[in-house]
């Protein structure tokens, strides 16, 4: 077997043990969930006011990650990810980031963006240009509070596919069915101002019988759903 089959093998079988989560986890001592390194860089930098508040925007392309959730067929289980989630984010992106192509390191360097939660929540801080980073519900105190600047009129977006391949899935075509559902989910929390406009994938070299069933799955059940995207970049 290849180095990269048997280092896949590894972190499929990982656990942390009870001594190293008494090490990993800093809640235990109230303090502040470890940052991945890409919330960390984020924390650095300047915060800027929008410089035209009022002007209407839409957002056509933009991406939502939750490894924990997602099943994408990752190299690490859903378990193993959600306990490095909440005990060495770092860790957990350095295992991720062992299993990833180059091609993909090159293109989104090591903090590996897409290992970083980042759903509705999250987006709808950074459009109302909030400080505070974390998983919770924006509430209206932190709009308004003093930690907010003036934000981008962001009154729309279209959510762009990110990679999904569903691992339950009765066929390839079918992989990222799953992923425009969540999409519309999203959507309906919103109130559609959060993927008003959704772009699934298909892989097209499957052929039109192929498909046909994802495609119409994808049309009947997201109204929102507008296009497809058949990457060939990677």
């Amino acid at each position: 077997r290849s180095r990269e089959a048997k280092s896949r093998e590894r972190l499929v079988h990982f656990r942390p043990t009870a001594l190293q989560e008494m090490i990993f986890t800093r809640a235990l001592f109230g303090l502040r969930r470890e940052l991945f390194p890409l919330e960390e860089w984020i924390e650095k930098s300047d915060r800027e006011a929008a410089i035209d508040p009022d002007l209407p925007i839409i957002d056509a392309h933009h991406h939502l990650f939750d490894a924990r959730t997602h099943d994408k067929g990752w190299p690490v289980s859903s378990l193993m990810i959600t306990i490095l989630y909440k005990l060495h984010p770092r860790l957990l992106t350095k295992l991720m980031c062992k299993t990833q192509d180059d091609a993909i390191i090159r293109t989104f360097s090591t903090m590996l963006p897409a290992v970083v939660p980042y759903m509705e929540n999250g987006m709808l801080r950074d459009i109302e240009n909030v400080q505070d980073q974390g998983d919770w519900p924006i509430s209206q105190k932190e709009m308004e509070g003093d930690d907010s600047l003036p934000a981008h009129n962001i009154v729309g977006t279209v959510y762009i596919e990110s990679g999904w391949l569903d691992p339950s899935a009765k066929s390839v075509a079918m992989e990222a069915v799953p992923e425009v559902a969540m999409a519309y989910q999203v959507a309906q929390s919103t109130g559609n101002r959060l993927c008003a406009g959704i772009v699934g994938h298909v892989p097209l070299s499957e052929g039109a019988d192929a498909v046909r069933p994802a495609l119409q799955a994808m049309i009947d059940d997201n109204p929102n759903f507008c296009g497809v995207r058949d990457q060939l970049a990677f």
